[in-house]
């Protein structure tokens, strides 16, 4: 880790130093090893103590295979704030918070971000308001995409302590897809029913802002699954009917994507599932359409594999399944992690503990036959983080992987 070369290094500079000193001087005033131990508890005390935790710990886990992505900062960063998430998931706010202090240091405020939402959301709002003076302390040194992220959830955040909704006219980036989305952000944070609640209502804000499908699709998805208990039941199969296009027009994959949540939002309701099936349909039929060596293909199918199994789709599900491997010798081999941590997700969420373990494995295996070790530490991050979704326990096998990656002197006992 970073702080813990530091660490290092002025120990080696205060051993270093004992060498300089007199020998009366050690041994009538202060020994050596004295003075050693004295320099290295200073050069900690910027360091926030932690709570001791497993040794396979998946999260601290985690964040050492994190630190190998150092010399790559954007990398870097992009994984820490994966972590202070899973962090804040978990309800550990102590680990979050020492992350997003490492993330600061390297021109990153979105763990503080992260925490300041979070707080908001759980109802902690003194918590939430420390946060939220820290960042808007920040905001004016930042630029571009963490500028306007930072800002978007300050408004937010505002929005949630006041509880009324958040006024987006104050935001400084004026892009329509950018206020579409911040737009989007509230109604998720938020989890109410706020407006525009109608499909009319919806395409009239979508033409006024000319916004991209992408946007448009999320926004008006996000509107429908909040509406969705208070919709009168005539007014549903418009509403989808106008996310459906929206989320195959764009030709984005992540607006593909979109028509898995729609399946899940309207499965939620008994009378609307003959649409839900539709939209499945649609997107297991677009994931297919996919280039073999997209690097998405493998995931899209393997996302699919849980709900079609809650849906009793079994042949489905098993066709889903062997189509996400299918696709994992054509692509590239350093997107294979990624492809297969997916496919471990829907193992465990389909109730199939042998095909879960054996991905979780090949994760770890597929990271290490890639010659460059960002890889391997990536995929190491990616492994981790299913472990702590899932609550999994780590097994031996896995942790044996681990421990090459991490270079840990032996693969221990949890």
């Amino acid at each position: 880790m970073l702080f813990s070369t530091h660490i290092r290094r002025l120990s080696l500079l205060a051993l270093s130093l004992s060498a300089w000193l007199p020998a009366q001087e050690t041994t009538a005033e202060k020994p050596a090893a004295d003075l050693i131990e004295e320099l290295v508890k200073d050069s900690q005390r910027h360091i926030r103590p932690r709570t001791a935790r497993p040794a396979r710990d998946p999260l601290r886990l985690a964040e050492s295979a994190a630190d190998l992505l150092a010399s790559d900062v954007t990398a870097y960063t992009k994984r820490l704030g994966d972590i202070v998430t899973a962090c804040l998931q978990e309800e550990r706010p102590e680990d979050a918070l020492f992350l997003a202090e490492k993330m600061r240091l390297l021109g990153d405020e979105s763990g503080f971000t992260r925490l300041m939402l979070a707080s908001a959301q759980q109802g902690r709002e003194e918590e939430a308001r420390g946060y939220l003076i820290t960042v808007e302390k920040n905001v004016p040194r930042l630029s571009g995409v963490r500028r306007r992220d930072a800002e978007r959830d300050v408004v937010i955040t505002r929005g949630l302590l006041a509880k009324e909704t958040a006024d987006m006219t104050t935001l400084t980036v004026l892009e329509p897809d950018t206020r579409l989305e911040a737009e989007t952000a509230w109604l998720h944070a938020a989890k109410l029913p706020s407006p525009p609640h109608t499909p009319d209502a919806v395409r009239a804000r979508l033409k006024q802002e000319g916004v991209s499908p992408l946007a448009a699709a999320r926004f008006a998805l996000t509107a429908l699954e909040m509406a969705l208990p208070t919709l009168p039941q005539d007014e549903v199969k418009p509403f989808a009917d106008l996310v459906g296009p929206l989320c195959t027009e764009s030709h984005h994959p992540g607006a593909h994507h979109l028509l898995l949540d729609l399946a899940r939002v309207l499965w939620t309701q008994e009378k609307q599932r003959p649409i839900a099936r539709q939209a499945i349909s649609r997107y297991l039929a677009q994931a297919a359409a996919y280039p073999a060596q997209a690097e998405w293909k493998g995931p899209y199918f393997a996302d699919a594999v849980p709900l079609l199994l809650e849906w009793g789709e079994k042949d489905l599900a098993t066709q889903a399944a062997r189509d996400a491997r299918a696709t994992l010798e054509k692509v590239f081999i350093a997107d294979v992690p990624r492809a297969l941590a997916a496919a471990a997700r829907a193992a465990h969420q389909a109730g199939m503990p042998a095909q879960r373990d054996q991905a979780l494995v090949d994760v770890l295996v597929s990271g290490r036959k890639h010659p460059h070790p960002r890889v391997a530490a990536d995929a190491a991050v990616e492994c981790c983080l299913v472990h702590a979704a899932v609550d999994l326990p780590m097994s031996d096998a896995v942790y044996q992987q681990l421990a090459q990656i991490l270079q840990l002197e032996s693969a221990g006992k949890p």
